[in-house]
């Protein structure tokens, strides 16, 4: 029978010569921990010709999917996935910031095809609804088409998904486990850190998708757990406002206040975390005073350790000129940079310099792309922006449906733009009938979350409203 076998961080068997191997019979068997049984098993390897043996223990609960009896088939099934497996898959699918929820849920295989029918599933269990819909397209695709045999251990594979393994299921014998017994307490806010990657997702997923259970949870890390980096992400959240947050600038001073002395101690030692945050303080005067020079010094050394969101920042400084000489193609390939390493805002940003010709020809299919990707994750303001593409797109791209589609979906989430864009439509009536009423609804909402330009809309609009009514 000839098997794949993945064994996390392993010791290799076999070096880069493992072509085949074969069971050669169950020799014994012994309780493991919590009652798993374990299997004593002796395999017999055959590296280019020459045949070697070697014993393992292996869980019974991995033995279904070790095994492939049709040498020809390409792809395996999602349920055939142990955990270890599943994380892997996610890590060679650029998923690896789901990694620690799926580890801590103990999401094998069969669990996410059987168990998961919709993205509110995993938002049920913890994940925000960023993450949720991410995963949960990778999922049908996997359980339609299955996924790769060529799952390989990664050098970035979680030694903490290696060790849950171990302490909840099995011992696993220290001839094929080679652990980092000495492995150093992680930087707070690293970019392997569970705790960076969630409040980076729930920040996002708060501001541009609408999502109330991630501002609970940076509410309750900022204020209960006294946590720097939740309170500088409640800190920006108040100054742009969201559906769940509405603007107030005290509260978001009070937040990067309270956040300011760790930032600048860590600054010091090297945490690059809090080099960006402590960069944005200055940007844009939060609890310092504003110096965006001196934001954008900070952004380099935080970016120059590869954190997306540094990279992402910087390139936009870049782009436009702020604290830094003005070098759109410097500023592009910061954003690349940024993409490279999993920023979805890098992604956007990348599409509007593909739309407008910043650092990089204009290239509409790229854009729209992006577009379509982001949109479809549910941000709210590539929603508007995608709708804006097909109202104001030339004649044989405009599509006034899909416009409309696009932003009452990023108006349902109080994307004020979105929301006074469709009352400047039904105002004067383009691409939809003209309606002075719907109009006024649409800028008083926009009103109740601070535009300016809605205020002075309603004052034009009432006066329409009040003359069909008197018609």
């Amino acid at each position: 029978v000839e098997i794949i076998m993945w064994l996390g961080r392993a010791k290799s068997l076999c070096s880069n010569g493992l072509r085949r191997i074969h069971i050669a019979g169950l020799l014994s068997g012994k309780a493991g921990t919590e009652g798993h049984y374990v299997h004593n098993i002796t395999l017999n390897l055959t590296l280019h010709g020459s045949a070697s043996s070697q014993t393992i223990d292996i869980p019974q609960s991995t033995m279904p999917y070790l095994c492939n009896t049709n040498s020809n088939t390409h792809v395996r099934k999602l349920d055939s996935l142990s955990l270890i497996e599943v994380c892997e898959l996610l890590q060679q699918s650029g998923l690896q910031d789901i990694t620690p929820f799926v580890q801590a849920q103990n999401l094998t295989g069969l669990y996410l095809h059987d168990g998961v029918d919709h993205p509110q599933d995993l938002v049920d269990s913890g994940l925000n609804v960023i993450r949720a819909k991410t995963l949960f397209k990778r999922l049908v695709e996997w359980k339609t088409n299955g996924v790769p045999l060529d799952l390989n251990p990664s050098r970035i594979c979680s030694y903490n998904i290696i060790e849950h393994l171990s302490n909840t299921h099995t011992d696993v014998s220290s001839s094929v486990m080679d652990r980092n017994t000495e492995e150093s307490e992680p930087t707070y806010f690293n970019e392997l850190d569970p705790s960076s990657l969630w409040m980076e997702q729930d920040y996002n997923a708060a501001r541009w998708c609408s999502d109330a259970s991630a501002v609970d949870r940076l509410l309750i890390a900022a204020n209960n757990e006294k946590d720097p980096i939740a309170q500088m992400h409640l800190s920006l959240l108040y100054k742009h406002g969201c559906k769940h947050i509405r603007k107030d600038e005290q509260l978001s001073t009070d937040y990067a206040t309270r956040a300011l002395p760790w930032l600048q101690r860590q600054s010091s030692q090297g945490n690059p975390a809090a080099q960006y945050y402590y960069g944005y303080a200055f940007s844009h005067g939060l609890g310092v005073s504003e110096d965006k020079t001196e934001g954008a010094r900070y952004y380099q050394l935080a970016a120059d350790q590869g954190l997306a969101i540094a990279l992402n920042t910087l390139g936009t400084c870049y782009l436009k000129g702020e604290g830094l000489p003005k070098y759109e193609e410097v500023g592009v390939s910061y954003l690349r940079k940024a993409v490279a390493a999993g920023s979805i805002a890098a992604e956007v940003n990348l599409a509007l310099c593909y739309q407008n010709g910043f650092g990089l020809d204009v290239n509409e299919l790229e854009m729209v792309k992006i577009y379509r990707k982001i949109a479809e994750l549910g941000y709210a303001n590539v929603q508007h922006y995608f709708g804006l593409y097909y109202l104001n797109g030339t004649e044989e791209k405009q599509n006034y449906t899909k416009a409309l589609q696009w932003l009452k979906l990023s108006a349902e989430q109080d994307y004020v733009d979105a929301i006074v864009t469709l009352g400047y439509l039904y105002e004067t009536g383009k691409g939809v009938e003209k309606d002075p009423a719907v109009a006024l609804e649409y800028y008083q909402k926009g009103v109740a979350l601070g535009s300016a330009y809605a205020a002075d809309a309603v004052e034009r609009v009432v006066d329409l409203v009040d003359v069909a009514g008197e018609i």
